[in-house]
């Protein structure tokens, strides 16, 4: 199903929409490695769904976000030194930018740099 007919769908109530648990942001605050933690475990039923992010980096390198078991949720990003990268929100909770698996945290590896920013998210029952 593409955007325009989720957005149909959604209008004539043909979908559910998520039952959200929790809306909130997490600053990003990581030192060059790997597994770096951003968001524990949400729980049984529960999913973590990034809906915005923006991060800089203090020196050129790459970065990727990924679940505890290091599934990627993201490809890996490079990121110049000094500069900003930005997801914006779509503004519609049924469109996160990525889904994490079921009670998984969210994790970011930083390799030869260190990420500063910010991420929205929301803790989604999909039971």
């Amino acid at each position: 199903m593409n955007v325009l007919q989720r957005v149909v769908a959604e209008e004539k109530g043909a979908l559910t929409p998520p039952k959200i648990d929790s809306y909130t942001s997490v600053a990003i605050n990581v030192a060059t490695g790997a597994n770096n933690s951003l968001i524990a475990a949400p729980g049984a039923n529960k999913q973590i769904w990034v809906y915005g992010v923006i991060a800089s980096a203090d020196v050129d390198g790459t970065i990727s976000f990924q679940d505890e078991d290091d599934t990627a949720v993201s490809g890996i990003m490079s990121i110049l030194a000094k500069t900003t990268f930005v997801v914006s929100p779509s503004g519609n909770f049924a469109m996160p930018v990525w889904k994490v698996v079921t009670n998984k945290a969210l994790e970011v590896d930083a390799v030869t740099c260190t990420v500063d920013g910010s991420l929205s998210y929301a803790i989604v029952d999909v039971s």
